[in-house]
């Protein structure tokens, strides 16, 4: 009952991507009440499309959720200051998310080879730490053993799927990650051909597209989105070196599900909100090969067991930009200037070190 990514025109896609970008000097975790103010500006302005639903539709959408619960979309949990927002539009924005750094890693995530691959180790775990926006510290460590990759775990506080989507849009090196891994699924399809489905786009392609379009030009004149693009080809030289081990790699696993006749078979789980908060829940037999109910999020399978040496061969590759850090995203802004610019003074002085960054 609400309209598509894949509906969406071109125009409306970047508008959506142009709001939906956060830059980390502007807060992660807890987004600045600057940029929470710019962002009702910006929503105040955007197409009707892109925005909640009128009251008479909204009164019609309630009315149908309560006689029958999956004619409707499930809405996407948003802060006071993105509820103007289209909550179906942004939820299906959201799982798209959520799917492509999970479900759609699963293989590259559970191929032991990976732990050969410094570059392919580090990728795993940036994105990890995309995954670690809507997943509380506890819980991420019940899921993946570890932290997140670089130490840091920045989690949005809110809840908001808007918040958590914004953080990705304005980070140079995420973006150049999730392009990598988009392309490198379009090609794998492409490859198969006959399959049904297999010329499809990815939906979050697009938007990836345009995220990456308005990354802010440095001051020196750097393209960012010329960089990021960069990276991504990079890193996708390593992904089509790895896709024939890992063909090789999940065709036996299949071989091996099939004798075990199910007995040992994957069991999936899902990421559920509820009254209480977030917790993980095993997806019911009734779901059928489903990787999350009609209110989940998607959970990755994890190699718990290689964590440790996958985070070994990460720190010792050659692209280790966190997703965090301001210079490996967007561009400067005058707040990450002046905020350089005063610890440098500090140091001068030679007084104490000054305290890192907050990145929440």
């Amino acid at each position: 009952m609400s309209i598509g990514i894949q509906d969406l025109s071109d125009e409306l896609i970047v508008r959506m991507a142009t709001v939906l970008a956060r830059r980390p000097e502007y807060g992660i975790g807890i987004p600045s009440r600057r940029w929470l103010q710019r962002q009702e500006e910006k929503i105040k302005h955007l197409p009707k499309e892109l925005l909640r639903p009128s009251g008479l539709k909204r009164l019609a959408i309630k009315i149908v959720d309560h006689i029958d619960a999956d004619i409707v979309d499930p809405q996407a949990v948003l802060c006071k200051t993105h509820s103007a927002l289209n909550p179906f539009l942004i939820r299906r924005l959201f799982i798209a998310l959520a799917y492509e750094v999970t479900v759609h890693t699963d293989s590259l995530r559970l191929w032991g080879g990976r732990t050969l691959n410094q570059e392919l180790s580090a990728l795993v775990g940036r994105l990890d730490s995309i995954v670690a926006l809507w997943t509380a510290p506890k819980l991420f460590h019940d899921i993946y053993g570890l932290a997140p990759f670089d130490g840091h775990h920045v989690f949005v506080q809110s809840g908001c799927e808007a918040c958590s989507l914004a953080a990705v849009g304005a980070s140079g090196r995420a973006l150049a990650d999730l392009r990598a891994t988009l392309v490198n699924r379009m090609e794998e399809r492409q490859i198969r051909g006959s399959r049904k489905g297999s010329s499809k786009e990815p939906r979050l392609y697009r938007v990836v597209e345009a995220w990456i379009d308005q990354l802010r030009k440095c001051r020196d004149g750097a393209d960012r989105a010329e960089q990021c693009r960069a990276w991504s080809k990079a890193l996708l030289v390593d992904l089509r070196m790895a896709r024939p081990r890992i063909k090789s790699w999940r065709a036996k696993q299949k071989q091996h599900h099939a004798k075990l006749q199910g007995a040992k078979r994957p069991v999936y789980s899902e990421l559920k909100r509820t009254s209480t908060g977030a917790k993980i829940s095993p997806l019911p037999p009734s779901a059928s090969g489903k990787r999350r109910t009609r209110n989940g999020i998607p959970i990755a399978l994890v190699d718990v067991k290689g964590a440790e040496d996958q985070r070994r061969a990460a720190k010792a590759s050659n692209r280790r930009e966190s997703i965090y850090r301001p210079d490996s995203l967007s561009g400067d802004s005058d707040v990450h200037r002046r905020e350089k610019s005063a610890r440098e003074r500090t140091t001068s002085a030679n007084t104490r070190p000054p305290a890192p960054n907050r990145l929440e």
